[in-house]
């Protein structure tokens, strides 16, 4: 339940310690070097419950460890993501404050077996990814990892919605 009681019937979740219990998960696994993909504004207490993980374990954490989120999109998340890779190569794993940053950039990596954005440079792409330039699904060509050797449509339409650029696209 929330840590605050507006007066509303509400269910809420304790995002501090689902982040530190999340991290600590990773590194139980055998993580060391873990990047974070979470909304300072947003939510800062996902923040706190990633660091004091990495306090409480005797990890390191370097701030570049940390992209904050200032968009709620999968394009985000996908931007973001790069950003966290090329500030940290050595990273085991991610923690991120919200499904919706992974999902559509991971489905369409399956469907397609690339990216949903590309460019001849980093600059590029990121230009790309901030304006939502997707590269559409391969639909009408022969896909062996597929069902019937084609990428369903059901699935393109989640992969599409997941990753725009604004919401109600």
């Amino acid at each position: 339940v929330g840590a605050r009681d507006t007066g509303l019937d509400a269910v809420g979740v304790d995002e501090f310690k689902a982040a530190f219990d999340a991290t600590t998960h990773l590194i139980a696994l055998g993580h060391t070097r873990i990047g974070a993909l979470v909304s300072v504004k947003l939510k800062p207490l996902k923040l706190d419950g990633f660091r004091h993980a990495h306090k409480v374990h005797g990890l390191a954490l370097d701030e570049r460890q940390i992209v904050d989120m200032v968009e709620f999109s999968t394009m985000a998340g996908f931007e973001a993501m790069r950003t966290l890779a090329s500030r940290n190569p050595g990273l085991t794993a991610v923690f991120t404050a919200s499904d919706i940053y992974g999902l559509g950039a991971i489905l369409f990596h399956i469907l397609a077996l690339r990216t949903a954005v590309g460019g001849e440079n980093v600059q590029e792409t990121l230009e790309r990814v901030r304006k939502g330039k997707l590269e559409p699904l391969p639909m009408k060509t022969h896909q062996p990892h597929c069902p019937g050797g084609q990428i369903p449509e059901s699935l393109a339409a989640v992969a599409t919605k997941a990753l725009a650029l604004h919401r109600l696209e």
